[in-house]
């Protein structure tokens, strides 16, 4: 897992992956405010963004998951959420197993997760070896904008 700002990629960038560079380039470029919800091709199947507007809830009912297939970035346009983390340990019990249809496993409990606020202009990056819980409420329920992109490895 990987956190930080859109503000601080140019100094950071040299660290990442390239394709995660093109993506977060995309991100810190592109002007979120007048663009609709919905799917963003950045680099054909390759890198895919997706806009979505929701209201958070309690960690509860969001779940955890993982992806085989992509790698995460979460990037926050407005708003803030918790995101849960935890390294993909033995352990872990899946609840549900959507990896052919998805890409997503889900965990019915997390051990040792931890949880960050992810605040506007911030992102994650979640590599398939992380267990990530997003759209949990800070402490009420609020609409954010946040953008997905999948990244395929």
């Amino acid at each position: 897992m990987f956190l930080s700002h859109i503000d601080n990629f140019a100094v950071e960038k040299k660290y990442l992956a390239p394709r995660i560079q093109v993506a977060l380039e995309f991100l810190r470029k592109t002007d979120w405010s007048s663009k609709a919800d919905g799917k963003y091709v950045i680099d054909g199947d390759v890198i895919i963004a997706n806009l979505a507007t929701y209201t958070t809830k309690p960690k509860a009912e969001c779940k955890a998951e993982t992806h085989l297939k992509y790698i995460d970035i979460q990037y926050m346009v407005k708003g803030a959420e918790v995101m849960g983390y935890s390294p993909l340990l033995s352990g872990q019990e899946i609840a549900e197993d959507c990896s052919k249809e998805k890409d997503a496993i889900f965990y019915k409990n997390i051990n040792n997760e931890q949880e960050v606020v992810v605040s506007e202009k911030m992102y994650t990056i979640f590599y398939p070896t992380d267990i990530h819980r997003p759209s949990c409420l800070v402490t009420t329920p609020q609409e954010i904008r946040k953008i997905v992109v999948k990244i395929a490895i």
